[in-house]
């Protein structure tokens, strides 16, 4: 199959083949591989971006098969980077898909050449590593979309990119966001979600329409700001 084939149905949204190839001869690094990040991951290949590279050092289990679309009865126990890089060679085998599969932290992100990318989208749960990211990006002037929490909410319809600054009914983002502003770090795009928590539970509750309504405005703002990246407004 050829790759003009595979996204012609692409081609209204960037005018010219031209353009949909300057938005493909993208860049792309995707941390945490879990309901949100795995869903990111599955539609930025299949818009065929050239380069991709996965982090995550968690594997598939029972517990995912209710929101995350990589775990199935044949990627059980497989490490996720590892089932997505077989997934989108099925999808794409021309696509790079660079493969770490470990949990970042403040000592590893430094060996991850974050300048060379275009976009950086963090998907992860950890604080202290979301910060780090989140400074590493805004050190080499990186673009980064931060994923703050999905558990316990029911509307998918509540997510939104906004800057941190601006969220609200978002405990995790509201530990990130004092975070930040002990660093002095300002301007950081994220996807929140503004419902109230539905459920108040001693473990985290999650449904997968919900999960992927946030995975949804991620992967639309991801493929804006790339769009625009490549002057293809």
């Amino acid at each position: 199959m050829s790759l003009i084939n595979k996204y012609v149905r692409m081609l209204p949204f960037f005018k010219s083949e031209e353009n949909l190839l300057k938005y493909q001869h993208s860049k792309v690094m995707i941390v945490g591989l879990g309901g949100v990040g795995g869903l990111v991951t599955e539609i930025i290949a299949r818009t065929g971006i050239r380069e991709i590279t996965l982090i995550d050092g968690d594997s598939v289990e029972e517990s995912n098969f209710n929101r995350q679309i990589i775990a199935c009865d044949s990627s059980l126990g497989m490490n996720k980077c590892q089932a997505f890089a077989k997934r989108i060679y099925d999808i794409d085998n021309t696509i790079k898909v660079n493969v770490y599969p470990f949990f970042i932290d403040e000592n590893n992100i430094p060996s991850l050449d974050i300048a060379s990318y275009d976009l950086v989208i963090d998907c992860i749960d950890d604080v202290k590593a979301k910060i780090a990211l989140i400074k590493e990006c805004k050190k080499e002037n990186v673009k980064i979309i931060s994923s703050m929490g999905t558990g316990n909410k029911y509307n998918p319809m509540r997510f939104k990119i906004a800057d941190i600054e601006k969220t609200s009914y978002c405990p995790l983002a509201k530990k990130i966001r004092l975070a930040l502003r002990k660093e002095g770090i300002k301007d950081v795009e994220v996807c929140y979600s503004d419902e109230a928590p539905s459920v108040k539970q001693d473990f985290i509750a999650s449904l997968m329409y919900c999960v992927d309504g946030a995975s949804l405005v991620i992967a639309k703002r991801a493929i804006e700001y790339l769009k625009s990246l490549k002057n293809l407004e």
